[in-house]
């Protein structure tokens, strides 16, 4: 499944945000089971007080 998101999405994949990318493949493989209601409501509880600035993505020392 990683391979085929590496060469179907994900052109160039950097080392950098590799803990990104398996993150996202983890959890696909792990709701693959839940219809898109279910799917939709994990996300969103998954969201809730979370917040990631753009320089935080970045891994800039000064994020606001």
């Amino acid at each position: 499944m990683l391979k085929r998101g590496y060469h179907g999405t994900y052109r160039n994949v950097s080392a950098r945000h590799l803990p990104g990318y398996l993150g996202e493949f983890a959890s696909r493989l792990n709701q693959r089971g839940l219809d898109t209601r279910d799917q939709t409501e994990a996300l969103a509880d998954g969201l809730v007080g979370e917040r990631l600035t753009y320089p935080e993505l970045r891994g800039d020392k000064q994020a606001p």
